[in-house]
Order: structure tokens, then sequence, then C-alpha cells
């Protein structure tokens, strides 16, 4: 019977919109300028157990943490948490061993850093390096009949901070012998010419080991052209002709400035007689050990 007689004095009181000065029987309602939050702990992240207690305390809900505070860091913020991210995998540059025994997975195009069968990687940036002696090469080279230009189209390199680095040179005659395939007996790194990086005074006659392995009779095929084969791998920008390297020879006189050079038409390694220019030699530049 209570309730039902509430009723009536309920919606009087809804309806004169109450007294400013409740009396001491009203029923105290909510601020209407408040907004209730009402949820329940499934859909807030809360957790309640079966027994009684304090809302705060062990037994009670347990409010979920902040994540912005404290609590729980930010995964892509706090430099203390794991970020569940992968990080970008920049193409150009293979990844360094974290130290692990993983073996490093080749992130694949544009770059897949090709090796080919004489162990000459493409470093895909213009660049080669030789697996076997660690030198990283020009993949492309320059005219220049003469050494002085030669040695210049390398510190051009330099200065342009080809590739990343500031450290290319002119390759000495046992560096440039290296490049050469199929004479390994004769001119090959480790030949029998006598042509070293301290040969400064030409023998005379040049050795016949030193004249290389026949004419356009080497292992490596024209790109396009199988008929025409090379001493030189053909990972590189495709000229089988005369290369410039850094061993100079002793002056015949004062204007006389020559040096070895090797002809990988014909795996030959030789020099020009004195005062003589090369106008159709070529520069590759090396860096590395």
């Amino acid at each position: 019977m209570n309730r039902l007689l509430l009723v009536p004095w309920l919606l009087t009181a809804l309806a004169c919109g109450g007294s400013s000065s409740p009396a001491s029987n009203d029923v105290p309602r909510p601020d209407p300028g408040l907004l209730l939050d009402i949820c329940y702990a499934e859909s807030c992240g809360q957790v309640r157990d079966d027994g009684p207690g304090d809302p705060g305390g062990p037994d009670g809900w347990v409010p979920p943490a902040d994540p912005g505070g404290s609590e729980m860091p930010d995964p892509g913020r706090d430099p203390g948490s794991v970020d569940p991210g992968n990080p970008p995998v920049d193409p150009g540059v293979p990844p360094q061993d974290p130290g692990g025994t993983d073996t490093w997975v080749d992130p694949g195009p544009p770059c897949q850093y090709p090796v080919s069968p004489w162990g000459m990687r493409d470093n895909c940036n213009g660049t080669l390096t030789d697996t076997h002696t660690g030198l990283t090469w020009q993949k492309g080279y320059t005219s220049n009949s003469d050494l002085t230009t030669a040695r210049e189209s390398c510190n051009l390199l330099n200065q342009e901070q080809f590739a990343g680095y500031t450290d290319w040179r002119l390759p000495t005659i046992d560096e440039l012998r290296t490049l050469i395939v199929g004479c390994d007996a004769n001119t090959g790194p480790n030949g029998s010419c006598p042509v070293h990086a301290t040969t400064i005074d030409p023998p005379d006659p040049i050795p016949d080991s030193c004249k290389g392995c026949g004419m356009n009779q080497g292992p490596v095929e024209k790109p396009g052209d199988p008929s025409r084969k090379c001493y030189l791998d053909s990972s590189f920008d495709w000229l089988c002709n005369l290369f410039w390297s850094n061993t100079q020879v002793r002056k015949a006189s004062v204007a006389d400035l020559r040096s070895w050079y090797v002809t990988f038409y014909d795996a030959a390694v030789n020099v020009p007689p004195p005062g003589q220019s090369m106008g159709s030699a070529a520069t590759r530049c090396v860096r590395g050990p």
C-alpha cells in the first residue's frame, strides 16, 4: 500500500519541477546536469568475483588499467616496451647480423643481390662486391686515354660520394688481375705472369705468360651476343676492352706517364710503349681491402 501511495506524490513532484528547499520526506533526485555512465562489468573490462567486499579491495572488481598510464605502457611509444610491429626494411641495404645463428633472409624485390658463378655479388647500387677478395668495384666504367684522366675519374667518384663511399681508387695491376676469369694459369690472380704492383720496370720482352689465353675465347658470353666471349664477369656493364691499372712504370722521359693494363678480350697484361696514349682505354674504380 505504501508503494501505491508514493506514485501520485512522485508524479506531482515531477510535474511541479520540485522545490529549491525539498521537504525532509522528499526523495533525493540526481542532478540533471550530471551524466551517469552506466555499464556492465563485461563491457567495461571489469572483473568481479563472487564474494562481497570493498569494490577497491582484492575481492572486488578491478578497474581496467589506463592505457596511457604507467600500468600498461603504450607499446608503440614506451622505449622500454616491445613494439609488436615489424620495423621497415631498407631494400637497398642488407641488414646487419644481430649476432644470432639465424641466417639472413633476402627481402626480395626490388633487389635480389644476385651472385655470379665467379662470385661477384651485385649490390644493386651501381657496385659489385667480389665475394672471394672482398673488393667492391664500380659496375660501370669511364673512358680515359691516359693515366692522369683515369685517376681523375676515381677522384670524381669520391667527390660525388658514389654509393655512399669516398675511398674509391684506381686499382693496382694485382687487383685488376683478380677480375680475369678463365685464364688462371697465365694472368689470373695466381697465374705465372710475373707482373705485379711492384713491377716498375717492364721486362723486355714481355713474357708469353702475360699474353693471356687467346683472342675472344673467354668463358663469359656477351649478353645478347654469344659469339662474343670475354675474360670478364658479365655482371659488370659490358666492355670487353683495355682497362687501366694504377701501377705506374718507370718513366722513359719527363713527359712519360704509363701504367700496366689488362685487355679483357684476350686476358693479356701489358704496358703501352713510351710516349703512346691509349685512345680506347677505360677505367673501373675499386675500394676495400
